[in-house]
């Protein structure tokens, strides 16, 4: 799958154990992925793959992270490595224990085919304010459906109805 398909765009993985989580890989933080985020950190990390559990301890009941680099940092990485820690720090377990993925297309994470749809129609679509007026209810239905057609230009003028 590509980054354009809305069906992945739309969703987060939401961390619990850890355990089916690509750490840098899937989207579980705030940002898309860690990897495509922190370009520089991925480059010296020693390991390039794993899942979000190997790279976390649970020390007194707090999480840390371990996550190992090949050299020092230099001075000016010191601020992309604690924005990157930050972000880390920030993602918070759910407290029932799995992964999941979460659809971002309603409130309650749930997918289903009708929000997938109206998540697909509406991208790159702005609000008009004409399809207000029109569908208002101030004019018959006729009316409505004539102008409708009008403003989409299907009204069969004399050269389409020639054709047909």
């Amino acid at each position: 799958m590509n980054e354009d398909d809305s069906l992945v765009s739309n969703c987060k993985c939401v961390m619990g154990n850890g355990n089916r989580i690509d750490f840098w890989e899937d989207q579980w933080t705030e940002v898309t992925s860690l990897r495509e985020s922190f370009p520089r950190i991925f480059r010296i990390a020693n390991r390039k793959s794993g899942k979000v559990h190997e790279f976390r301890a649970i020390v007194d009941e707090v999480w840390t992270w371990r996550i190992e680099i090949r050299r020092q940092l230099l001075a000016w990485e010191v601020n992309i490595w604690n924005e990157f820690m930050n972000v880390l720090n920030r993602a918070t377990p759910v407290r029932d224990g799995e992964d999941r993925l979460k659809w971002l297309g309603v409130s309650d994470g749930k997918y289903t085919l009708k929000s997938y749809c109206l998540a697909v129609s509406c991208v790159g679509v702005r609000d008009d304010n004409i399809w207000k007026i029109v569908w208002s209810n101030i004019a018959p239905p006729k009316v409505e459906a004539f102008v409708w057609k009008a403003v989409l230009q299907r009204l069969p003028n004399i050269v389409k109805l020639l054709k047909r």
